[in-house]
């Protein structure tokens, strides 16, 4: 049998690939640069230092009218991989994030957006060395990262410090659960956030798909692979040099100490710790991102904590990037985030906030 070079959509993948774009540039060594007004919104560009030294960019994104005003704000963090601003990858675009960002503006709630380092604009900070990606774009560095884009926000005098919450989408959840207690935001949404540790979304994730895609008896023999991989990458922090071709797309050099971070943390755990409110949104026909398993957990969890108020929305027909589908063999990576994730978002944030829920839906294309 010929073996096919399999792609699983791991919600946890960090393939360093190549993205369209280029830099942005600052004004005079301003620390934001005012962007065009559109109808619905005024973007302004901001340059802020992450984990080690790195220059990374975002934007803000505020409600139109009057920029003599702060607004409240919340910070969107994007899912794995090589995830832009807008939450668009190398031949892989969604923009869920920028889309969520209008429909915030639309309930006068500003936001914040930003690259992560492994986006290929900041490809001239990367290392040259190799060997050194595993700590560069380790998990600890993207949560740093996350931290300093909550600190630039808050900074910007278009926003109320006062009232500023985190939604982070699919990894992006883990990331707003693991700085929470840094940050204290006001309220947290976790969309289409996992509720297990990585190796076991992963392992769910292949045991799932690999039959399909090289049949039994070679997905039996490429699980038991995967194990080994992710054994020796706990006991190490690095990758193993004798990836299966077909495990390549997972397991790339730079994940090790990524990997070995992560899979150390239980977001449950970690939402245990944060007493403020929560929002869980899922959609129905995820193929990413369990609706019981990881949704409903993670409001178990919420539900077990001292303090702090827990909601869960399971959206019908809706995929893990809050596309519409008609089922779940539809990947759900193109139009509009449905209705049901504007609504629910706006109006979770608005009771916490500020702002308001505008009285139609907003048009995001």
């Amino acid at each position: 049998m010929t073996r096919m070079a399999v792609r699983p959509i791991s919600l946890f993948l960090v393939a360093l690939g190549l993205t369209v774009g280029c830099k942005s540039k600052l004004a005079n060594g301003a620390e934001a640069l005012e962007l065009p007004v559109t109808p619905d919104a005024t973007e302004r560009e901001i340059e802020f230092e992450g984990a080690g030294g790195v220059k990374l960019v975002g934007t803000l994104m505020v409600p139109a009218g009057a920029l003599d005003r702060s607004y409240p704000c919340v910070l969107l963090l994007s899912g794995s991989g090589p995830t832009d601003r807008d939450g668009n990858q190398p031949m892989l675009k969604t923009d869920t994030l920028r889309q969520t960002a209008v429909c915030m503006a639309a309930a006068e709630i500003a936001t914040f957006r930003f690259d992560k380092r492994a986006v290929a604009t900041y490809a001239s900070q990367w290392p040259h060395d190799a060997s050194k990606y595993g700590p560069f774009f380790s998990w600890s560095n993207h949560v740093a990262d996350a931290v300093a884009a909550w600190n630039a926000m808050r900074k910007n005098g278009l926003v109320d410090r006062a009232h500023c919450g985190l939604l982070g989408h699919s990894e992006g959840g883990v990331v707003a659960l693991a700085m929470a207690e840094r940050v204290r935001p006001l309220a947290i949404v976790l969309a289409a956030t996992p509720g297990r540790r990585l190796d076991e979304v992963v392992r769910d994730q292949l045991l799932e798909r690999l039959p399909g895609q090289v049949g039994p008896d070679r997905a039996k023999a490429l699980l038991a692979e995967s194990d080994r991989i992710n054994a020796r990458i706990q006991a190490t922090g690095r990758v193993p040099s004798d990836v299966p071709p077909e495990l390549r797309g997972l397991y790339n050099a730079s994940v090790g100490t990524y990997w070995k971070q992560l899979s150390r943390l239980d977001p449950k755990g970690l939402l245990r710790l944060y007493r403020g409110p929560v929002l869980i949104v899922n959609g129905e026909t995820d193929v990413q991102v369990d609706p019981v398993r990881d949704a409903k957990a993670l409001y178990t969890a919420a539900q077990d904590r001292p303090s702090g108020t827990s909601d869960i929305k399971v959206l019908p027909l809706s995929s893990h990037n809050f596309k519409p589908v008609k089922s779940d063999k539809d990947p759900g990576f193109e139009g509009e985030i449905v209705p049901d994730f504007v609504e629910s978002v706006q109006e979770f944030f608005v009771q916490r906030l500020g702002g308001k829920v505008p009285d139609t839906q907003t048009e995001v294309d």
